[in-house]
């Protein structure tokens, strides 16, 4: 107060502060004293004149009456000078509505929050978007503006930005009111901080961004269907390569096939033809034997390529079949080598799917006559199905993994083969064993495939030299 001790004690309260004589603090002072009531001030201004100059000073003080035998003998005064943070509060209101001036001319909604991210203040813009009043939001009812299934992470976002120190950057449907509509906002919120970093408050905006979004989520979904187009393309372009590459083997398949063995029955045919016409007609009966057979095989050449071009062509339709007539009618077709060479065929229940029943029918009878063909005594042979899903085949390289697929095995007691020859014998004319062993064109087993094949199967084949072998075909159901 600018006084000494000395100055103050033992003199009226009037002496020792004269600047307070007439003021509000005196006259408070008078009623304690009076009354026995005690008085709260905050922030009272008191004037003081300091070296001819008038200064205001604010104090928090507290009056409370000294009472001695029931009687008021004084007051006791507690008095704390509060000028500075009075000031500093003053300065923080004025900055505070200067702020407010500012957030009300910007054309998004903007909003103030404390420290801790209790909501301060709302502009205008929000209450006519809302149809919520500012006390409204401010005691909570913003979260009913944002949409429910968004509001828990808008908040964990929130949290997540203040206990960061961070800028606060979302976007979530907010709720128009007038027609209950939501539509798409971007909330920024910045943090403001003192002189020491520390944060005092936040400032956002909630910017409308509805039509843009709408037309970014449909850019995206185009951009999304042209990649699915062009990933399809691909895949077909791909697919068409590897048909095309095919294509080329199958054509130097072909050309090997023209040029060696439908030439070798041909040149026999000549051969035993010049040997008549040279020899005369002493071994006539041979000689036309030999040309009988020889004709015979080149027709039976003929009759596979032909068989393998058809299939090329793709299959002309496809139908519901049940592989249990398909074999039934195969089993008729092969009776009589049954019955010439004991040969033993099980099956158990085989499915019924979607497919060409005349390519059935020839897997059927390529896989059994295979087996037959290639035992030596009594063949025996076994056939079973089951449902299994495409993750379950060997090798699946389908997209598909949950589609079910038919599963059906030929077991044998024949020869069997090397197993590292099991890629190989699928392939168009390849043969294992010489035409003098075994007789055949070389064809059957890629006509399997190839028929597999065009019915987005899998065929692979399993054995072991001397114990028989197993063809395994997948092919699928719905």
């Amino acid at each position: 107060m600018g006084r000494t001790r000395k100055e103050i004690i033992n003199k009226k309260y009037t002496e020792a502060m004269p600047d307070l004589e007439g003021s509000a603090v005196v006259e408070k002072l008078l009623t304690v004293y009076r009354t026995g009531t005690s008085h709260r001030f905050t922030e009272i201004p008191v004037m003081f004149s300091r070296k001819g100059k008038k200064v205001i000073k604010y104090f928090n003080s507290v009056y409370q009456p000294l009472v001695e035998n029931k009687t008021i003998t004084g007051v006791i005064a507690v008095v704390n000078e509060v000028t500075e943070q009075y000031l500093a509060k003053q300065v923080k209101e004025k900055k505070d509505e200067q702020l407010k001036t500012i957030l009300e001319t910007m054309p998004h909604i903007t909003y103030h929050t404390d420290a801790c991210g209790n909501v301060k203040y709302y502009n205008q813009r929000y209450a006519e978007y809302t149809g919520q009043s500012i006390e409204e939001a401010k005691e909570g009812a913003w979260k009913d503006a944002i949409h429910p299934d968004m509001l828990e992470d808008v908040q964990k976002c929130w949290e997540n930005a203040m206990e960061k120190g961070e800028e606060y950057i979302n976007s979530f449907l907010l709720k128009r009111g007038y027609d209950n509509t939501y539509r798409w906002h971007i909330a920024r919120t910045v943090p403001l901080r003192d002189e020491t970093g520390t944060i005092t408050e936040w400032v956002g905006t909630l910017t409308d961004i509805h039509e843009q979004k709408i037309f970014a989520q449909k850019l995206e979904a185009m951009v999304y269907e042209r990649t699915q187009e062009l990933n399809f393309a691909n895949l077909v372009l791909e697919r068409k390569n590897m048909e095309l590459e095919q294509t080329n083997k199958e054509m130097e398949s072909f050309s090997y096939i023209a040029s060696h063995d439908l030439q070798e029955p041909l040149r026999k045919i000549r051969t035993f033809i010049n040997m008549i016409v040279e020899k005369g007609t002493g071994n006539l009966d041979l000689y036309l034997s030999k040309i009988d057979s020889s004709a015979e095989r080149m027709s039976q050449l003929i009759n596979a390529v032909l068989i393998y071009s058809r299939l090329s062509s793709g299959p002309a339709y496809n139908e519901h079949v049940d592989l249990n007539a398909v074999l039934k009618q195969v089993l008729i077709d092969f009776e009589l080598v049954i019955e010439e060479k004991n040969v033993t065929i099980k099956s158990g229940q085989l499915p019924s799917l979607n497919a060409n029943p005349l390519q059935m029918s020839q897997l059927f009878s390529n896989l059994i006559g295979n087996s037959i063909k290639y035992c030596k005594n009594k063949p025996q042979i076994i056939i079973t199905a089951k449902e299994i899903l495409g993750y379950e085949i060997p090798g699946y390289n389908g997209s598909n993994t949950g589609q079910k697929y038919a599963e059906l095995r030929f077991s044998d007691n024949g020869i069997g083969f090397e197993e590292q020859h099991s890629g190989q014998i699928f392939k168009l004319f390849q043969r294992l064993h010489g035409k003098t062993e075994y007789s055949g064109t070389g064809i059957g087993l890629s006509i399997c495939k190839k028929i597999v094949d065009q019915h987005n199967g899998f065929i692979m084949a399993e054995s072991v030299p001397g114990e028989g072998a197993t063809f395994v075909v997948y092919l699928p159901l719905g």
